[in-house]
């Protein structure tokens, strides 16, 4: 400590003299001139024992300026001066010593970790180590959610809010918190509501312009779309809409303060599906902006409105009246591309429907044709349908695929019901006993050889037969054909046609209007005793019609989203809403079909594989196929297409069993 002090002294005394002699010469080693200069210097009291005796004064060199190139610290000198400066040091210790004498001074400066570290290193082995230097390299920082994504993530998962946040914590206590605070979330929900909602104790309803305005909006902000220089008026956004009633709805123990007679069993919903985002260039031809990329899927079904009423003849006349309406009061929307203002324009197609809305806006009955007009005596008579009128304006309701596959099902099993004594009605007691056995033995048959359940009743639902069990039905043709008895060849028809219409591709019309007029040639010579259901005679008579007179393929233009979004209200209703209020309730729910159909929000939202069918060469004489690889049809393969109501007596579709009461 002593030989520390001298050395500060010494170079204290060093520093003073250096100065003194730097001032002397700039004064020209003349004293006057050396006082007039250095006058307030003078006149300072040197210290020559000033805070020399710390030990941080004793460690630091000298910071002033002496004779020569001044001194660094260590860690600011070169590796070649540190090498020269500790050659000494590593030529006469071992490396024990050295890593003890390291590992002893960080443990003294506080940095225990970093002591431990150095010491387990000189003690592993060669492979530990090397798997240390490894991690060192490959370690990433981890990207945390945006607010948007976590909110798909939370969407994908039917999460509540109490869930997100016990995954969030439970992530945030290992240190791995990659989810978005919930806050955020909540803003990022908010910018999923358009503007204007109007909610009460019995519906809801989303202004239609204010829907579509939002709706362009959210498709404008996905990342992967561009919007061609100098497009900026021929802009427009191609849009299917539609109504679905459902019943079986889950009452609860609320008030209503409106009405006495209301209740929440029953509900009709109006909802639409946005297609494609398109341009048309000055040649005239149409340039593709955005597509949706799952049309028959919940994930863009935005909802119009809904309300607590029964679907009636009466109600869905006044309800598509009003919707109507507001559509022809739809004026583009204004959206600003940088300096460019861009209106986009709106198309609707009212298409998202089934054969009893079709019915009930066309004011005929189940079992009549609303294209045409034909009845059911009248079917099988091919060679008398040109007498009858087809209203064009009807062509624009499409050909419900999704209740097509149910109908022409059904129509095959009623008519294996009725092989033994061949008539279309059942009146006899003997033809109704025959009837039920021969229905009885093919359900047994189906449920014991394919698993199907056929025309089975289930509880508050109608019956089985939903858009899986056809599909299944009229792709093991064979099989379908052995237990019913009725012509395979039929049965593989109407498959073909099916699944041409539900494809998604552009259909053939010359060739599909040929293949559906020998269908019902066929029909005709095998059943004449059995009267053509409307919905079969739709398809094959006027299929061709309706597809030509389509903006898109017929297949983009199902029912299919609105029937599945019956299900999803019944899961948001019961698990993602508050029950204090009829109010809330309502609120969140709207809220709740509004975020999991955005646009941005499922653009983000990773879609589930589809499988990849082959398609036979009936179905490909069928269509008109682009040139890359063929898909399976735009169908994702679920439980949520059960459908049932509609045409032929058959029970309204309503809730599962499962759905109790809450």
């Amino acid at each position: 400590m002593e030989h520390a002090f001298n050395v500060a002294l010494k170079q204290r005394i060093k520093g003073f003299i250096t100065t003194l002699i730097k001032k002397w010469s700039s004064a020209g080693r003349n004293l006057k001139t050396f006082q007039l200069k250095n006058k307030i210097w003078l006149s300072l009291n040197f210290n020559i024992f000033g805070e020399i005796e710390t030990r941080e004064s004793v460690q630091q060199p000298s910071t002033s300026t002496g004779r020569g190139r001044p001194k660094k610290l260590f860690s600011e000198s070169c590796e070649r001066t540190k090498r020269r400066k500790t050659k000494n040091l590593a030529t006469g210790s071992t490396t024990p010593e050295l890593s003890y004498a390291t590992c002893t001074r960080l443990h003294m400066s506080g940095k225990r970790t970093a002591a431990n570290i150095i010491k387990g290193a000189i003690a592993s082995s060669p492979n530990t180590i090397r798997r240390v230097k490894n991690s060192y390299k490959t370690e990433k920082k981890i990207e945390k959610y945006t607010a948007e994504e976590s909110l798909a993530i939370l969407i994908d998962n039917k999460m509540s809010v109490k869930q997100y946040k016990n995954i969030r914590l439970a992530a945030k206590e290992k240190k791995a918190n990659i989810f978005a605070p919930y806050d955020h979330v909540l803003n990022a929900k908010k910018n999923c509501y358009p503007k204007n909602i109007h909610i009460t104790e019995t519906s809801c309803e989303v202004p239609l312009q204010d829907l579509l305005d939002h709706t362009v909006i959210r498709i404008l902000k996905i990342s992967n779309i561009n919007i061609p220089v100098n497009i900026f008026d021929n802009i427009e956004l191609i849009c299917k809409w539609g109504c679905d009633g459902s019943s079986g709805h889950s009452q609860y123990k609320q008030k209503f303060s409106e009405s006495s007679t209301t209740t929440d069993y029953d509900l009709f919903m109006f909802s639409m599906v946005p297609l494609q985002l398109r341009f048309t260039d000055e040649c005239g031809d149409k340039h593709i902006i955005w597509k949706n990329p799952r049309y028959s899927s919940t994930r863009f079904c935005r909802p119009i409105k809904f309300e607590f009423k029964k679907e009636s003849v009466i109600s869905t006349q006044e309800e598509v009246e009003a919707v109507k309406s507001e559509i022809l009061n739809l004026h583009p929307t204004i959206y600003m591309h940088g300096t460019q203002e861009i209106k986009i324009k709106h198309t609707m197609i009212f298409s998202m429907i089934d054969g009893k809305v079709a019915n009930s806006v066309t004011k005929t009955s189940s079992q009549t044709c609303f294209i045409c007009g034909c009845t059911p005596i009248h079917m099988n008579r091919l060679e008398n349908m040109d007498k009858f009128s087809v209203d064009p304006e009807t062509f624009s309701f499409g050909l419900s695929t999704l209740h097509a596959y149910i109908r022409f099902l059904e129509c095959i099993l009623h008519i294996a019901y009725r092989l033994e004594f061949k008539t279309w009605q059942v009146r006899s007691v003997e033809n109704k006993v025959k009837f039920s056995e021969r229905k009885s033995m093919i359900q047994n048959r189906f449920r014991t050889e394919t698993g199907l359940l056929i025309d089975v009743v289930l509880e508050g639902k109608g019956t089985s037969n939903d858009g899986n069990t056809a599909r299944r039905f009229f792709k093991n043709c064979d099989k379908s054909a052995n237990i019913t008895g009725v012509d395979k060849n039929l049965i593989q028809r109407f498959g073909n046609i099916l699944f041409a219409m539900s494809s998604g591709h552009e259909v053939n019309v010359p060739e599909f209007k040929m293949y559906t007029a020998d269908t019902a040639k066929l029909f005709i010579s095998l059943y004449p005793w059995y009267n053509m259901p409307s919905s079969v005679h739709k398809i094959l008579i006027h299929g061709a019609d309706v597809i030509n007179a389509a903006l898109l393929p017929i297949g983009q233009l199902s029912e299919e989203a609105a029937e599945a979004n019956n299900k999803e209200y019944k899961k948001f209703r019961e698990h993602h809403t508050r029950k204090n209020t009829r109010y809330n309730t309502n609120e969140d729910l709207i809220h709740m079909l509004l975020v999991a159909s955005d646009p941005y929000l499922s653009s983000i939202r990773k879609l589930p594989k589809k499988p990849i069918r082959e398609l036979t060469d009936d179905v490909m004489s069928l269509l008109i196929l682009p040139d890359t690889e063929i898909e399976e049809e735009n169908y994702e393969p679920s439980d949520d297409d059960d459908e049932n109501d509609g045409e032929d007596g058959l029970e309204e579709d309503s809730v599962s069993s499962s759905d109790t009461d809450l």
